[in-house]
């Protein structure tokens, strides 16, 4: 009697999920979404197209799953890193920290969230995450802001391939936890000595998180291919542009 040695045949459904996305994951990000076939994933998970098509109905569908995951962990983690009561600059700073990290710890899902699509449907899921990526500038950058940035619900990410390239300084990846990422929507006190802000024009608040965030994936995109710059020089570089525009637009009255 034969035996089936496949070993990837006898993995659950949620294991097999992770093993596609996880090369869904690497593929998109080194060659581009509209280079990579449903094929090109299935050979590269070793499996079969309709093992795969039972997951997933489209590579439409598989993208927008990752597009939505990795987000949604980055957002947690910023959530973690920004306390509600800092200063504007102060919440910019942790929130570019935490950002630039994720990309150290998670260099292919950066590449996926960085890179474009022309197929409408996912340049459209890029357009509304931007426009998130935008509001949640605002959050930080408002000088009162009515609460702390509020994380989406906690994600189980796949493992990233062990064969990634990532910076000189890159630390091991670990999932943020439910309870941290609770604990990120507690919105602590104003502090009681700190002058009553000011209160700018919203138009010029939307306006800054535009350049902001255009700015930021900028940054982003350069470091892609400068991996040897260490975060804190991105980090210290930014804000000795933009944290005196974004005092003068939210600092105390005299």
């Amino acid at each position: 009697m034969s035996v089936n040695q496949d070993p990837v045949r006898r993995l659950k459904g949620y294991e097999r999920r992770a093993l596609i996305l996880d090369a869904a994951r690497t593929l998109f990000s080194a060659n581009g979404y509209d280079a990579v076939s449903m094929r090109d994933i299935a050979v590269s998970a070793g499996i079969t197209r309709p093992v795969l098509y039972d997951h997933f109905s489209s590579k439409k569908a598989l993208v927008l799953d990752l597009l939505t995951t990795e987000t949604e962990a980055l957002i947690a983690r910023i959530a973690v890193a920004v306390r509600s009561d800092a200063a504007p600059t102060e919440r910019l700073s942790a929130a570019l920290r935490a950002y630039f990290k994720f990309m150290i710890d998670r260099p292919l899902a950066s590449r996926l969230i960085l890179t474009p699509a022309t197929d409408p449907d996912v340049a459209e899921v890029t357009t509304h995450l931007r426009d998130l990526a935008e509001k949640g500038v605002l959050t930080l950058i408002a000088p009162e802001p009515a609460a702390a940035l509020a994380p989406e619900p906690a994600v189980a990410l796949a493992p990233e391939s062990a064969t990634a390239s990532t910076p000189a300084s890159a630390t091991a990846s670990t999932p943020e936890s439910a309870t941290a990422s609770e604990s990120a929507t507690a919105s602590a006190p104003a502090s009681a000595g700190r002058p009553t802000a000011r209160q700018p024009d919203p138009h010029s608040l939307e306006i800054a998180a535009t350049i902001l965030v255009s700015s930021i994936v900028a940054v982003a995109n350069w470091w892609l291919t400068h991996p040897e710059v260490p975060p804190d020089t991105l980090v210290d570089t930014t804000l000795t542009l933009i944290a005196p525009g974004l005092t003068t637009l939210t600092e105390p009255p005299r």
